[in-house]
């Protein structure tokens, strides 16, 4: 019998503290795999969304929980390849995270639209 050991963290700085909500398609697909770890990943990616909905938001409409994983998605392509403001770490910033908390940092005219995600 093959064991599987997963570690499921929720990260982040005191400037980007995440609403609780943001760690249940990570604690839900924790569970589920926990459960059933022969899930196939194409099978994950399309009913996820839905299982987020359903049973953990409550939603009537389905559309919470892929909203959800669209939001993650989009917020993992984005990308700032320098420090936007002198001192701070690439890792611990994104153009988006410093367009909504330093707006007035962003040069918006050397900032291009792969930068800012699709």
């Amino acid at each position: 019998m093959q064991q599987v050991v997963m570690l499921l963290v929720g990260a982040g700085s005191p400037t980007l503290w995440r609403p609780l909500a943001s760690s249940y398609p990570g604690w839900a697909l924790g569970t589920g795999l926990a459960w059933n770890s022969n899930v196939a990943q194409d099978h994950v990616s399309t009913y996820l969304g839905n299982i987020l909905s359903k049973h953990l938001f409550y939603d009537e409409t389905g559309s919470s929980g892929c909203i959800m994983l669209d939001l993650g998605r989009s917020e993992a392509s984005i990308q700032s390849p320098v420090p936007v403001e002198p001192g701070t770490n690439v890792l611990q910033t994104s153009v988006l995270l410093n367009v909504i908390m330093r707006p007035n940092g962003v040069d918006f005219e050397n900032t291009s639209a792969d930068q800012l995600g699709k």
